[in-house]
């Protein structure tokens, strides 16, 4: 083989050897290469011959022969034919980002096709809001959320998706009594546009993946989680 044109993915293998989105960010920040690895999964053109209309098996099996005696940081992704929804549940159990399934006997396009599909493995979790960015009509933007680390309270990241316009309006109705002039982050963090808040408020929060520093990776707003909140005490009446 003289030439090819291959298509694949660079990613950074944490210590369980999937891939880690965070470790990938900080090497490229370093402008180093050393731990980087191209995962292999299609073959366009090889030696002059166009493959892009050649069925995905076919092109699969030339990309696994080119690939013979490669370096090891480039590696073949195999292609599993096995039951969609389990190979979804094992690769969700594994914690990957999500699975990516072809039609086996598609050609090769450039973009979204129906040929493909990417179900992805979300995760979910509990935030308080730590502030929020106000919009026009009473509504809000976006939520800024931290996470707690011992007693104190770090910046986790924010979320502008999976309000609709009513629930935007409510959350700025509860915020905007709890707002303060100093952020509660233990380390605030630069947010001009942003208003702090008291962390009273809980939300649940849909993600796919969380980067080196701690921020969430597509976050979406799920639901503000008031079952989580215990009752505030009563104030005490004063004794005659």
């Amino acid at each position: 083989m003289k030439e090819s044109i291959i298509d694949g993915e660079v990613i950074v293998p944490g210590p369980d050897g999937l891939s880690d989105f965070g470790a990938l960010q900080s090497e490229l920040a370093t402008g180093r290469s050393d731990k980087l690895v191209f995962y292999a999964f299609d073959l366009l053109y090889v030696d002059g011959y166009d493959l892009r209309d050649a069925p995905l098996l076919a092109r699969k099996q030339a990309l696994d022969a080119i690939l013979t005696g490669a370096p090891k940081r480039f590696l073949y992704s195999q292609h599993l034919a096995e039951d969609g929804p389990t190979v979804q549940a094992r690769g969700c159990e594994m914690q990957v980002e999500g699975i990516v399934s072809k039609l086996k006997d598609s050609p090769y396009r450039s973009g979204r096709s129906e040929t493909w599909i990417k179900s992805l493995c979300k995760k979910r979790e509990t935030f308080p809001v730590v502030g929020f960015v106000p919009a026009q009509a009473g509504s809000i933007a976006a939520l800024y959320l931290g996470r707690r680390e011992g007693s104190g309270l770090v910046y986790a990241g924010k979320t502008g998706t999976g309000f609709t316009g009513e629930t935007a309006r409510m959350l700025r109705e509860r915020l905007d009594p709890i707002a303060v002039r100093k952020s509660p982050l233990s380390k605030p963090v630069k947010k001009p546009k942003a208003t702090s808040v008291r962390p009273e408020i809980l939300v649940d929060v849909e993600y796919r993946a969380v980067t080196e520093d701690g921020r969430l990776r597509h976050a979406s707003f799920k639901g503000v989680r008031d079952d989580l909140v215990g009752p505030k005490p009563r104030k005490r009446r004063p004794t005659q």
